[in-house]
């Protein structure tokens, strides 16, 4: 038995439809307003807001594609900002991707919002020279993998370590993944364990240690409750939120198809699937932008 998954934008909104539960971005400090190109946050934004910006909970967030996730990231750097204390100069945030390219699209984005505000970013991935490593120090934001967060942390930088009070990861769902969740756990649980030693070996600093926070999110994560326990701190208790299909900004449409086939090999299943292709979108399709 073969299967097509067959997946059709639709042309409306379903995520604004509602204004009134909407929360504005006059909620934010007037100087941190131009960071968002927008008057209005969208439902899903709109119902983490409080625990991501007036909270230092470590939260889990499972929310379609598209559907505004990277602005939650924002608000917790906002709130960062903001509760930070002005002589805490070295604390630090570390945003976690999978990719390269991530790294690279929020290193762009944010240098250009943040800098405003003294903040400084930086990124370390595979192509970056170990020259590179003194700047960690100087910096506000480092944007890294996982596999070179784990080299750069594994037996030395503990100090930064210890000086990164929000852990921001992107794509939290390669935990499940066979060659590279182990590297994502080892630093999740040794950012976790270095906080908490330095907690009970500088209890003077404890104030600002208690608010070592982790905001993961995803597009596919179904436990969301199961990492939030893991991530939470002995502190503060952790948030979760999933979001289904419902709450993308443009809605999916799925039809799936079985076929029955005697194909001995995948080419000959391939060949068989490719020979529906052009069948399946003028059946279904009806001009929209169609995955199959």
């Amino acid at each position: 038995m073969l299967t097509l998954i067959i997946n059709i934008l639709e042309s409306f909104s379903t995520l604004d439809d509602d204004y009134r539960a909407l929360r504005s971005t006059d909620e934010l400090p007037v100087r941190f307003r131009s960071i968002f190109p927008f008057q209005y946050f969208n439902k899903i934004q709109s119902t983490v807001l409080d625990d991501v910006l007036y909270s230092d909970k470590s939260i889990v967030i499972s929310a379609p594609t598209g559907s505004g996730k990277t602005a939650i990231l924002e608000l917790a750097i906002i709130r960062f900002l903001t509760a930070t204390k002005t002589n805490k100069t070295s604390a630090k945030i570390i945003y976690i991707a999978p990719l390269k390219a991530l790294c690279s699209e929020r290193y762009r984005d944010w240098s250009k919002k943040f800098s405003p505000f003294n903040v400084t970013s930086i990124e370390i991935t595979g192509d970056t020279d170990m020259e590179y490593f003194p700047n960690l120090n100087k910096a506000t934001i480092i944007l890294t993998t996982p596999e070179k967060l784990d080299v750069i942390t594994r037996t030395r930088n503990r100090k930064v370590i210890e000086e990164i009070n929000l852990v921001l990861i992107d794509e939290i769902h390669i935990l499940n993944d066979k060659t590279r969740g182990a590297t994502m756990e080892t630093i999740i649980t040794r950012i976790s364990r270095v906080h908490r030693t330095h907690v009970a070996v500088n209890p003077i600093d404890s104030t600002e240690v208690k608010r070592h926070r982790i905001l993961a999110i995803s597009a596919t994560i179904p436990n969301t409750q199961d990492l939030a326990e893991w991530l939470e701190s002995p502190y503060i208790r952790s948030a979760h939120f999933r979001f289904d299909d419902s709450y993308r900004p443009v809605r999916l449409e799925k039809i799936v198809l079985a076929y029955d086939s005697e194909a001995r090999t995948i080419y000959q299943n391939n060949l068989l699937l490719s020979h529906q292709i052009a069948g399946i979108i003028s059946q279904y399709a009806d001009l929209k932008p169609t995955l199959i």
